[in-house]
């Protein structure tokens, strides 16, 4: 019976926290990124948007990753690396004018 209940938590934590991430920082293949994108700057173009995502994005993930390793939590630290990575394709992008490419758009 407490196993169940653990579970259940966990998973409850897992979309929590998932949901907070597309919310916060928009990263691909989340299902709500591209929504919340280009929802959030319809009037934009897709190096607009990055720029302007970009520091958000990787403020969060270092805040994932921080509360990953206090916690000992891979709920939180996988999604935190995630969210790097991305960000970091984003300034790879925005500096070779190729942001146009990114699944994000």
């Amino acid at each position: 019976d407490n196993l169940g209940t653990n579970v259940v938590n966990e998973l409850w934590k897992n979309q929590a926290v998932l949901f907070i991430l597309n919310l916060l920082c928009p990263v691909y293949p989340f299902g709500l990124s591209r929504v919340v994108a280009t929802s959030m700057y319809p009037k934009k173009d897709a190096k607009e948007i990055s720029r302007t995502l970009v520091f958000p994005t990787v403020l969060y993930a270092l805040i994932f990753i921080g509360g990953g390793v206090y916690l000992y939590s891979p709920y939180m630290l996988f999604p935190g690396i995630w969210c790097l990575y991305q960000a970091c394709l984003w300034i790879s992008a925005i500096k070779k004018k190729s942001v146009h490419c990114l699944p994000l758009y």
